[in-house]
C-alpha cells in the first residue's frame, strides 16, 4: 500500500467515527416506517383509492336532469328593431336508465377501488423492500468499515513493531 493511500484511508477512518455520531442509530422496522411516512408515493396512492371511492359515488347516482334553452331569430326577421317572429325553445330531458347500467358502472367503480387499492398496497411494499436493501447496504457498509478500522489498527501496530 502506497504512503499516499494509507494516509487517505487513515484520514477517513479517523473522520468516520465523527461523522457517524450525527447519524441516528435505527432499526430495519423503524427505517421502514420512517421511510413510509416520508414518501409521497403513500399520499399520492391514498389519493388513488380516494377518487376511486368517489367515482363509486358517483356511479351509483341516476344520471342529471338536463334543460335546454335555445333562442333564434332574436332580432326577429322585420326591419332593425323590429322583434317579430323572435324564438325560444326551452326543453327537459331526463334520461331513463334501463337494462342495469347503473348497477354495471358501479361493478365497475368497484373494480377500479380494488386496482387502486391493490396498487397502493404493491407501490407501499416495493417501496419498502427498497427501504430494507438500503438499509442492509447501510449496514454492510458500516461492517465494511469497521473491519477496515481494525485491519488498519493491526498493520499500524504490526508497522510499528517492525520498525
Amino acid at each position: 500500500m502506497s504512503f499516499r493511500l494509507r494516509v487517505a484511508v487513515v484520514t477517513a477512518a479517523l473522520a468516520l467515527p465523527a461523522t457517524l455520531a450525527f447519524a441516528e442509530a435505527a432499526s430495519l422496522d423503524e427505517a421502514v416506517s420512517k421511510a413510509l411516512a416520508a414518501t409521497p408515493i403513500v399520499q399520492a396512492n391514498e389519493a388513488s383509492v380516494a377518487a376511486a371511492r368517489a367515482g363509486r359515488a358517483q356511479a351509483g347516482v341516476k344520471p342529471n336532469p338536463t334543460v335546454t334553452v335555445q333562442q333564434e331569430n332574436f332580432f326577429g326577421t322585420g326591419p332593425i328593431g323590429v322583434y317579430n317572429q323572435a324564438e325560444v325553445t326551452v326543453t327537459y330531458g331526463q334520461t331513463i336508465e334501463r337494462g342495469g347500467k347503473r348497477a354495471a358502472r358501479v361493478g365497475v367503480a368497484d373494480g377500479d377501488i380494488g386496482v387502486a387499492e391493490a396498487s397502493a398496497r404493491v407501490a407501499r411494499l416495493d417501496f419498502a423492500a427498497q427501504v430494507e436493501r438500503a438499509f442492509i447496504d447501510v449496514f454492510i457498509a458500516t461492517e465494511v468499515v469497521r473491519m477496515g478500522e481494525f485491519r488498519l489498527k493491526t498493520e499500524m501496530e504490526i508497522e510499528r513493531e517492525a520498525l
